[in-house]
């Protein structure tokens, strides 16, 4: 288990604890412990999206239908960059930068062509 998931583990049982804990408390811990799972929340929120940019999954094609106008990182077998997912039409699913448009192959995705949420980042060299 990485630090990241034992951090993650930690946070969750310590809102799972308050939440257990809570109908027994004063007003004034029961301010406390909402400030604090507030706080984990907060932190499982970040540590989830740090994972996620770390080891970062491709969309599937039901995600990216369901993105319209939202970013991507589309990586091809020309070059990747962020885009914008438009559109499908036909067999293909089209993403939109400033200047151009893509009209990806929708039998070839995962194949000759990838899109996330988030940038990929390079492997941490060691």
């Amino acid at each position: 288990m990485t630090d990241e998931e034992k951090a993650i583990a930690w946070c969750e049982d310590l809102i799972v604890q308050s939440k257990e804990i809570m109908p027994q408390c004063s007003d004034a811990l029961k301010a406390e412990l909402a400030e604090q799972m507030e706080f984990a929340e907060t932190a499982l929120s970040t540590l989830r999206d740090r994972i996620a940019r770390q080891n970062p999954r491709p969309l599937t094609l039901d995600e990216l239908r369901k993105m319209d106008g939202e970013p991507v990182w589309l990586k091809d077998g020309i070059g990747e960059g962020w885009f914008l997912a438009s559109a499908v039409v036909g067999s293909k699913i089209y993403f939109c930068e400033k200047s151009i448009t893509i009209g990806e192959p929708i039998s070839e995705c995962g194949k000759t062509w990838l899109a996330y949420r988030t940038k990929p980042e390079p492997p941490e060299r060691s």
